[in-house]
């Protein structure tokens, strides 16, 4: 067998193919592209029409916390599970850090997503996934890779719930709990049908994603809203209690927190004012730890 390996560049994402892909005996590999400028990138088209159905795509978004996005990294990267591992690089003023370089270099699942914003509603573009699966997480969150698999596994018998490992029980007042949970934050580990992620940038839903960007905060709260108001189940979400869940970034100011706080309120109520209160009950599991899955263990910390 004779082996190559290709660099390429799509609209706002590189990716380089540093895996060894066998030429002969194999499909048809796609030609090298150079590496276009930005007016050039949006010519190479990803084909999206199948998908692997057996795995998923992990989606971090990443901005200005170089360490910790090396940390999760590292770990994800030896998860044999995700189809892609795709970084939302929303640090625009600022070049990849070599760190990251590297790893793409290592790892042939390794896709970096360049937006030309920094908007917070970019973890949900609608990328080409591989996958009708998407895993999104916060680049200091990580889980175990078998307790992810187990949950992907729930998913696949549940493909249009947000399956997650962080409930929330949204009011009516702009607050939210986490006891008796009608939605799941996603943003802290949690899996979405594809479809999602387009219906998050349909034209009619514009003005809330400003409302998001301007605020520095609350994609997760309009995905749970969007999904919840487009979904036709009244158990349209189901949580799963982690148990190897690590925060890397336990450190945030409560000042910050409480900045944040009030303008997620603030969003909470505006969401309400658009689309009422479409949540039900959700559907929440025992902790996977102890499940006849079997699958999972717990990770150590970094």
């Amino acid at each position: 067998f004779l082996f190559r390996s290709f660099v390429y560049i799509r609209k706002g994402s590189l990716r380089l193919i540093s895996h060894e892909e066998p030429l002969m005996g194999m499909a048809a590999s796609p030609p090298p592209c150079h590496q276009s400028s930005e007016a050039e990138q949006g010519t190479q088209e990803v084909d999206t029409t199948g998908s692997v159905e057996d795995s998923y795509t992990l989606v971090v978004n990443a901005f200005r916390r170089d360490n910790l996005l090396e940390r999760g990294l590292l770990h994800w990267a030896a998860c044999t599970e995700p189809e892609q591992i795709r970084v939302i690089w929303n640090d625009v003023q600022r070049p990849l850090p070599d760190f990251l370089k590297s790893l793409v270099k290592r790892d042939h699942r390794l896709v970096v997503d360049t937006p030309n914003t920094s908007n917070l509603t970019n973890r949900f573009l609608p990328e080409a996934f591989l996958t009708n699966a998407v895993f999104s997480v916060d680049d200091d969150v990580t889980y175990s890779c078998g307790e992810v698999k187990d949950a992907f596994r729930i998913w696949q018998q549940n493909p249009e719930k947000l399956v997650g490992f962080h409930g929330r029980h949204i009011m009516a007042n702009g607050l939210y709990t986490a006891e008796g949970p009608n939605t799941v934050f996603i943003t802290k580990g949690g899996f979405a049908n594809r479809s999602f992620y387009s219906l998050y940038f349909a034209e009619e839903y514009k003005d809330l994603r400003e409302a998001v960007n301007d605020a520095r905060t609350g994609e997760d709260l309009l995905m749970s809203f969007l999904h919840a108001s487009n979904f036709n189940n009244s158990e349209s979400v189901i949580e799963i209690p982690p148990y190897s869940y690590i925060n890397m970034e336990e450190n945030t100011p409560r000042s910050l927190r409480n900045q944040t706080g009030s303008r997620r309120q603030g969003l909470v109520k505006r969401f309400i004012s658009y689309f009422g209160l479409p949540f039900q009950a959700a559907i929440v599991l025992p902790s996977l730890q102890s499940s006849s899955l079997g699958t999972a263990k717990t990770i150590s910390s970094h």
